[in-house]
């Protein structure tokens, strides 16, 4: 149980022993500046205690700060004030049954034991907890008072924790400052403009190798330790800073102790006074020796790789992909025409020259290979040259990454393969095209040996004929008749043969000129008037000339089979024929179109356009039409395509590049 003390009880107590009565002087009007604990005096007892009594219960329980009572031996509190309620977040009855203890923050519980040994008014700051858990930092007041033979605290708290929390703040501050000034190897001076009070910090003595309890600064042994090379600099650089007010900024060589020689970086300014003098000068150094060593090592790495891009004709470049910056080597300039000066100095000079159908091909692969963690990468595509022609390049490179795996890096090389790509590229389309001959010629040779056995076969029947027969002049007769058929018919194969291969071997000679498209048909109309007219077709022709760089006679031929079969397999209607021309820049298409008998795709589009193939066996024809219109389309550089349906009539479309 502890003892019921109260205010009340110790002012009734001041009436009983005027020594330990608690009195104050303190002006009423202003209770913020109050404080009980260092305005409190025995000396001061008021005439009157009554009112004395009176005005110190006013103070107490209507001060500012929080305050409470509590007992030395058992810690538990007996009094306290509204703003002690407020500052702990507890009611008057929660707060009277805790025990100073219960407010204590674990580790500062030993203050408490100290405290009755503390004399009067004497300040501490403790770390208590308010009723939700929350850590205050409290600066606590108190003095003692017996009562009964019983010592208490009479005790004042003021909430500190914001300062607590800055002061914490600012001692971060400066450690770390202290740590990065440690790690940049960064020192702080300072000099009055007299000359004297000269400072150096911590880091300036460690950047000098020197003691600051074994080395005194002054101007002389500070020149002293400057490399002799360097020291004219040095004072140059301070004349023109002391004269001329300008700021300060010097690299220079320093000679320690054991006679090495470090490279530090000086720069300084000054403070002035209202009148504009100085009165201050003050800067920063810093040792660059590792800086300076790499940059020496990296100046001559920099020589040796561009005597490289000197020495070869590819296109070097190097690309920092943290700035994002990227070199082009002379070798550019030299494999596709374009002034270094006049290129971005990013990664644009490059993907802007790309082809469009290998740019985002190419983009996707270098990033993609970026966020690998591969470091060898290969790719080809076309680049566009200064002239606006495309060259195919084989390009390389070499990804340089950081301790993590990160690209930071990547330098390489382009290589103009155009001759290469172009010989490929030849040779591969030589092997298609002896393939295709081959494949053509297997099927060719099955034909003709088949066409060739038939009249051979009645010759040799007719000979025997004649050997057997060779006195009735009827039979000589009809077999002269049916060898001069067979032999006939053999002539027309042999033919046959020759204009096949005269197309699908280029044996014939033949060179490309500028053709007018419309005047090339005029004279197909013209060659089949007779046919037009004995079957009534109506032919439409376009209109306005239509210029290309052709050749005339396989053109003609290739126009000519395709109108004049429009004619042949014609339906019972009277036969429409559509001509119609349509060029861009690009290519050149001509469509002929019929309602004719029409041709059934599905089931002969992969005959369609080979030789000796028929698909109306009812009208009259070798089946080398449609063959050799392909043949002669093929050799322009050309493609053929067919529309149809049976009954309604067909399309063929005949595309050329314009140019």
């Amino acid at each position: 149980m502890k003892d019921e003390l109260s205010l009340n009880q110790i002012n009734n107590y001041g009436n009983e022993n005027e020594a330990g009565s608690i009195t104050s002087g303190q002006n009423l009007t202003d209770l913020k500046d109050f404080n009980p604990m260092a305005d409190f005096s025995f000396s001061q007892i008021m005439d009157s205690q009554e009112d004395a009594k009176t005005r110190y219960k006013y103070l107490f329980e209507n001060n500012p700060n929080a305050m409470y009572i509590w007992d030395i031996e058992n810690f538990c509190i007996v009094d306290c004030n509204e703003e002690a309620l407020l500052k702990y977040g507890y009611s008057r009855q929660e707060f009277l049954s805790l025990t100073v203890s219960d407010l204590q923050f674990s580790e500062d519980l030993l203050l408490l034991d100290s405290l009755a040994v503390r004399t009067f008014a004497e300040k501490q700051h403790w770390r208590q907890r308010k009723k939700n858990g929350e850590v205050i930092f409290m600066e606590v007041s108190s003095h003692l008072l017996n009562y009964k033979n019983k010592t208490f605290s009479f005790t004042q708290v003021v909430d500190v924790t914001a300062k607590e929390k800055a002061l914490a703040q600012l001692k971060e501050s400066q450690d770390k400052l202290s740590t990065a000034t440690k790690i940049a190897r960064l020192g702080y001076w300072q000099l009055k403009a007299d000359g004297t009070n000269r400072y150096w910090s911590d880091e300036v003595y460690e950047i000098w190798g020197r003691r600051r309890n074994e080395f005194t600064v002054t101007f002389d042994s500070f020149l002293e330790t400057v490399y002799p090379e360097d020291r004219e600099a040095f004072l140059n650089e301070q004349r023109a800073f002391y004269s001329w007010k300008k700021t300060f900024n010097l690299e220079y060589r320093i000679i320690l102790l054991d006679g090495a020689i470090k490279w530090v970086c000086e720069r300084g300014t000054l403070l002035e006074d209202e009148a504009g003098n100085p009165i201050i000068f003050q800067g920063m150094v810093q040792d660059i020796t590792e800086q300076k060593l790499l940059s020496s090592s990296l100046e001559e790495s920099n020589r040796r790789y561009n005597y490289v891009t000197k020495a070869t004709f590819d296109a070097i470049w190097d690309w920092d992909i943290t700035t994002g910056a990227l070199y082009w080597g002379e070798g550019f300039q030299h494999i596709f025409g374009y002034e270094l000066k006049d290129l971005q100095t990013d990664i644009s000079s490059w993907t802007q020259h790309l082809h469009p159908a290998d740019q985002e091909r190419a983009i996707k692969s270098i990033y993609d290979f970026i966020l690998s963690n591969g470091t060898n990468w290969e790719e080809e595509y076309r680049y566009l040259k200064a002239d606006g022609h495309y060259a195919y390049v084989a390009d390389k490179g070499f990804v340089i990454r950081d301790e993590f795996g990160k690209a930071i890096r990547m330098v390489g090389a382009m290589q103009d393969v155009s001759k290469r790509k172009k010989d490929e590229e030849e040779l591969k389309a030589f092997a298609d095209e002896l393939y295709k001959r081959n494949k053509e010629l297997h099927e060719f040779g099955y034909i003709v040996s088949h066409n060739l056995r038939s009249p051979v076969a009645n010759i040799m029947g007719t000979t025997t004929l004649l050997e057997l027969d060779s006195d009735d002049p009827e039979t000589v007769t009809q077999c002269i008749k049916d060898l001069k058929s067979s032999i006939n018919r053999l002539d027309d194969v042999i033919r046959d043969l020759s204009k096949i291969l005269s197309v699908t071997d280029g044996s014939a000679a033949w060179s490309k000129e500028t053709v007018d498209v419309k005047e090339i048909l005029d004279n197909v109309i013209t060659d089949l008037q007779s046919t037009i007219k004995h079957s009534g077709a109506d032919v439409q022709m376009p209109q306005g000339s239509c210029i290309l760089y052709s050749h005339k006679a396989y053109l003609y031929s290739a126009l000519f089979n395709l109108i004049g079969n429009a004619i042949k397999y014609r339906s019972d209607k009277k036969p429409e024929i559509l001509i119609q021309i349509d060029q861009s820049a690009i290519e050149t298409k001509i469509r002929i179109s019929d309602n004719g008998i029409g041709i059934d795709l599905i089931k002969h589009s992969d005959d369609l356009f080979k030789p000796y193939k028929r698909f109306a066996t009812e009208i009259e024809g070798k089946g080398l039409g449609l063959f050799l219109v392909k043949s002669h389309v093929e050799a322009l550089r050309g493609t053929i395509n067919v529309e149809s349906s049976v009954g309604v009539g067909t399309s063929f479309i005949i595309t050329f590049p314009t140019n």
